[in-house]
């Protein structure tokens, strides 16, 4: 189990601020960035699924056209799948899941500080809740 996981002030901390801390983060933001379509290249590779799909509701044996119909649908969803597969080996960046845990790992690290700590439980104590009031306990 790991160590963050035990802290429930550091869990509550993650949960408010995750969204902010990842954006400061500019590894994650340049992953983030690399899934948007900015060239060709990008475009051709989502095109595809698309393309294969049209020719293949033209060449399918069936009679029925709902059967052409749906498994042209299964080859564009089957191509799409293999067209971000191979985005994702393209792209230079680590996988966003990877990422967000090591950015996690050092806000953790952070947080283990007494600053950011004792900074974060008066920020709630300002508020008027305190972490005790949220789970139930007593002071």
């Amino acid at each position: 189990m790991k160590t963050e996981a035990l802290d429930p002030a550091f869990t509550e901390y993650w949960t408010i601020h995750r969204d902010r801390i990842l954006r400061e983060d500019t590894e994650y933001r340049a992953a983030l960035e690399s899934y948007a379509m900015k060239s060709g290249a990008d475009w051709l590779l989502f095109g595809i699924p698309v393309v294969a799909g049209i020719v293949a509701m033209q060449l399918l044996p069936f009679e029925s056209e709902l059967l052409r119909f749906g498994t042209s649908v299964l080859i564009t969803i089957i191509a799409f799948v293999i067209s971000v597969y191979i985005k994702s080996v393209i792209s230079p960046h680590r996988a966003l899941s990877d990422i967000e845990a090591d950015v996690r790992r050092r806000a953790y690290e952070q947080w283990k500080s007494d600053e950011r700590r004792q900074a974060y439980e008066q920020w709630k104590i300002t508020k008027g809740e305190t972490s005790e009031k949220k789970l139930g306990k007593k002071l």
